[in-house]
């Protein structure tokens, strides 16, 4: 969707086939420039309602993902970095 929409002409859609297809750096034509992803944001996620199970549990993996960025300080180096600088600089 994102080359989809970086692409234009009326052959976007058959040189998104190919490219998805034959991934490969020879495969590219010369008027396809990569870009770099930043700025970029999903404009529509569309999901086939048949394939959503609305009762579904989250995995334990992923919980105890979430559970431990819940339970982690921010910026933890941050603070220990700026606690040392100040400490360096008081004692001159």
């Amino acid at each position: 969707m994102v080359l989809h929409a970086g692409l234009s002409g009326h052959d976007t859609l058959l040189v998104m086939r190919k490219l998805l297809e034959n991934p490969s750096k020879h495969n590219w034509p010369g008027n396809v420039t990569v870009v770099p992803a930043c700025g970029l944001y999903l404009m529509r996620v569309q999901y086939n309602p048949e394939h959503l199970d609305l009762n579904a549990e989250m995995p334990n993996e992923v919980a105890d993902m979430y559970d431990a960025k819940k339970n982690e300080p921010l910026y933890e180096e941050e603070n220990e970095i700026d606690e040392e600088v100040v400490e360096q600089v008081t004692a001159t």
